[in-house]
Formats: structure tokens, sequence, C-alpha cells
């Protein structure tokens, strides 16, 4: 599930960001952890960001969080292909452009058109 994570550390600003949070029940703890360095162990996973830091290493767990906020922000454009210009005035079957429908979702920050490469 979709969580937003919060950090803090002496004289540095309090961090938000979001990241994919995977739980499990207390009981399958230990067999979730072997699991995890099984898949892991011969992966190097940079975005990881282990809960139990927050108590163990708080300027560890601020710098992996820090790291995702910075990830997020640069990287969470995603461009649509093959945008003709006339899509902010064609209306599409529910009656509204993409542009406009794009526009009215939430989740949606900004919108940018480039022109030479229809996207």
């Amino acid at each position: 599930m979709k969580e937003r994570l919060i950090a803090t550390c002496e004289k540095k600003e309090k961090i938000s960001t979001y990241a994919l949070i995977v739980s499990t029940p207390q009981k399958y703890g230990r067999l979730m952890k072997t699991l995890l360095d099984i898949a892991l162990s011969t992966k190097r996973l940079n975005n990881l960001i282990p809960f139990a830091l927050t108590r163990d290493d708080s300027a560890g767990y601020y710098a992996l969080v820090a790291h995702q906020a910075r990830f997020i922000e640069n990287h969470r454009n995603i461009p649509i292909m093959n945008v003709p210009i006339q899509a902010e005035s064609i209306e599409g079957s529910q009656g509204i452009s993409l542009t406009k429908a794009l526009y009215t979702n939430s989740a949606i920050q900004r919108l940018a058109f480039n022109a030479q490469n229809n996207k």
C-alpha cells in the first residue's frame, strides 16, 4: 500500500514523502526477514527503507527518506506519447478533453507538452 513517510533529524527540517509499504503480521516477521535476505542477497536496493532505522539510526533513516523524496520528485513524470497538440481541444467519449481530464485529477500536479516529441 502507498503510505506517507515522515523523517526528522536534529537541526534539519522535517521530510515527508510517499513510498510503497510492505508489512506482514508479527508472527511472520522472522520468515519475511529470511525471504528478504535471500531475495536481496545478490542485489543492491537503494530504495529499501527499513522502519527499524527510526530507532537504531535516525540519521540514516532520515538520509534514506530524503533520497526517496528526491527520487519521487525527479522520477514521477510520466510521458504520454503520440499526443497531438489538438488534444487540448478535442473532446473524447466522456465529453472532456485529455487536458481537462488530466487537470481535474487531484494526483496530477502539473502538465507540460513537448511539441517536438508529441508528448
